[in-house]
């Protein structure tokens, strides 16, 4: 748009420049976050064990137990789990004060089941609910694209207990028991 005026100052031209350029870059940042190109190609273990292998360096020791087999899982299922324990890791690393965290990764049946215990604080559900209300709605936004999917997702914690965050989701995403 400067491009288009009769004067172009040299100075906003080159903020506006390198302002495009930081969002592109936060952008790109955030697809790979939400996305990471390597779930596919590496599989669901080797994704969450890089969402793990930050912990160690924050005090959180890690263990991720799979059980996967050779079942294929629809590619938006892995998603889905995916993206519960990137929000579970999250909330660990922000509230939760752990100092271990353990991601097990199960298929029964028809259905994929991710859990992430963490042995930290704890909350209770208004604490949960005036989080959500603070803006924080991961869980809340992540509990309606597992239902959406025809999963579930459960948030089991009390004081002093640690939280458990665990994801339900059918492998073949099209079909629904």
């Amino acid at each position: 748009a400067l491009s288009r005026t009769s004067h172009v100052d040299p100075e906003a031209g080159a903020a506006a420049s390198a302002s495009i350029r930081t969002s592109i870059k936060s952008l790109r940042s955030l697809l790979v976050e939400i996305y990471p190109p390597n779930l596919h190609d590496e599989g669901l273990e080797s994704a969450i064990g890089d969402l793990l292998s930050g912990l160690p360096s924050r005090g959180i020791t890690t263990h991720l137990d799979a059980e996967v087999g050779d079942v294929v899982i629809d590619p938006d299922a892995v998603g889905l789990l995916y993206r519960t324990v990137q929000e579970a890791i999250r909330n660990v690393v922000t509230h939760s004060r752990a100092t271990a965290v353990n991601v097990t990764l199960r298929v029964v049946d028809d259905e994929a089941t991710v859990s992430v215990d963490d042995n930290g604080t704890g909350c209770t559900l208004e604490e949960i609910d005036q989080r959500s209300a603070e803006g924080h709605v991961g869980l809340r936004a992540l509990s309606g694209l597992l239902a959406d999917s025809g999963g579930r997702l459960e948030v089991l914690s009390a004081k002093s207990t640690g939280t458990r965050v665990l994801a339900t989701v059918p492998i073949r995403m099209g079909v629904r028991a």
